[in-house]
């Protein structure tokens, strides 16, 4: 919940969310500090606060700040990824200005806001390069990724239904209706003292997360996705902290029930994907492909903040890669080679980004995915990624590919440098970036029986 619009309530309705509703209160100074968990092992830790802010004519503002850090591995490579943000708001309750950054390894995202009478001008950077600036409404701009959401309800009742309006400054999440649904209230032991916290189901898209608050609504406890468990502690235990970076495939993978000695062979699989019954064939791929650029499905032509299709360096680059053939086709197979070949095989926990990944020449499968998407986009082949799993190694994995338009759509995978992809390949999502969050819905929830291979 990187930023918060307005509250509609089912069972209420008020004015859009102001700081008033946040700050207003007789005590608004608070501080919190989560400890991260995943599979009992502590991760890494989320803090956030409330204090004054001094304006340039001494007036007293407030100030709303956070840090969250998690320190996990994939296969033996320590990643991290950190988040950092502060809100400036005046002594009015207006929002004065904002900075938000993810970080992980040597991908970076950034977002600055700052009011300009009634509008909030926003600029967006990727590995320190402004990628897009665009300029919004100020009463319709509250970013409260810092404060959860519960803090500016009026109260937490059991049985209430609420739904919050939220937008992401950076587009990775869109705008949708969080919504939160109050269950009866428990009392559970917390630090050796009793507490009563309601139980609130939280849906976002496909995500689902519990959390555990008190009525005022400190939480307590946050089951997340991946698996992660964040718990209300004592600030001083971040300086007890020291990571282990556990090894977040276990819960990126699916276990197999059957072992595929050459995966990437496999032309055919029928299995049941939780309830439903899959059968995947590889694709027949036809001799040739139209000549780019392709004026039909152009939605897939369009660029975005993670996919600078046209961006000077992608299309130069693209332009060297594919040199002087045209057929939509080999062109893709050209570029899907030449990322093989060139970017190197590293994990990441981060928001992958085209001309970052072109500049760094390393990443998984969503850093070769959103390049690949971003090459082919420049030239005029229309291209969608794919967020789905894959069987290596004994177990299938989450993993992305693409799939490219060159007079009907087939399936290109640049990770693995498979046009067709195996059938082992079975997905889940398709789209951007903005729809491939929608896999954190499946993390964890996805069982799987395969039947029959070949």
């Amino acid at each position: 919940m990187l930023a918060l619009l307005k509250k509609e309530g089912i069972l209420f309705f008020s004015q859009p969310i102001s700081y008033y509703d946040i700050l207003g209160k007789k005590d608004p100074y608070r501080e919190e500090y989560l400890g991260l968990y995943m599979n009992d092992k502590k991760i890494g830790f989320s803090k956030s606060y409330i204090d004054a802010w001094t304006l340039e004519d001494d007036r007293v503002g407030f100030r709303i700040s956070n840090e969250t850090r998690a320190f996990v591995s994939s296969l033996d490579i320590p990643l991290s990824v950190n988040i950092v943000g502060d809100i400036y708001i005046d002594d009015k309750y207006k929002l004065d200005s904002f900075e938000w950054k993810i970080s992980s390894g040597m991908y970076s995202i950034e977002a600055k806001g700052e009011r300009k009478e009634e509008k909030i001008e926003v600029c967006i950077y990727s590995g320190g390069n402004l990628i897009k600036k665009e300029s919004f409404d100020a009463y319709d701009f509250i970013p409260g990724g810092e404060i959860f959401p519960l803090f500016s309800l009026p109260s937490i009742k059991e049985g209430a239904r609420y739904t919050i309006g939220s937008w992401d400054p950076f587009g990775i999440l869109g705008k949708e209706r969080i919504v939160l649904k109050v269950h009866k209230a428990t009392t559970v032991t917390h630090n050796e003292e009793l507490f009563d916290v309601y139980p609130i189901e939280v849906t976002y898209q496909s995500i689902k997360a519990n959390i555990y608050a008190t009525k005022e609504g400190k939480i307590l406890k946050a089951e997340l996705p991946y698996g992660w468990v964040a718990i209300a502690e004592d600030k001083r235990k971040e300086r007890e902290f020291k990571p282990e970076f556990p090894d977040i495939s276990i819960i990126a993978s699916i276990p197999s029930n059957v072992t595929i000695e050459e995966p990437r062979k496999i032309e055919y699989i029928k299995a049941k994907l939780n309830d439903d019954i899959v059968e995947i064939k590889k694709e027949i791929i036809p001799k040739n492909g139209k000549n780019f650029p392709i004026k039909e499905e152009t939605e897939w032509l369009e660029e975005n903040l993670f996919v600078q299709s046209n961006s000077k360096e992608i299309k130069e680059k693209a332009c060297a890669i594919v040199g002087e053939e045209k057929d939509s086709l080999k062109v893709s197979i050209l570029i899907m080679e030449w990322i093989y070949k060139n970017i190197r095989k590293k994990p990441s926990f981060s928001i992958p980004s085209a001309l970052e990944v072109l500049k760094n020449m390393s990443g998984d499968c969503n850093e070769h995915s959103v390049l690949f998407t971003a090459l082919t986009r420049s030239l005029g082949i229309p291209t969608k990624m794919v967020a789905g799993i894959a069987y290596q190694d004994g177990k299938f994995y989450y993993h992305n590919w693409c799939k490219v338009f060159i007079g009907e759509w087939v399936s290109i995978d640049p990770t693995f440098n498979q046009l067709p992809p195996d059938a082992t390949h079975i997905p889940l999502i398709e789209g951007d970036i903005d729809k491939q969050i929608g896999l954190l819905g499946y993390v964890g929830d996805v069982k799987l029986e395969v039947f029959e291979y070949h």
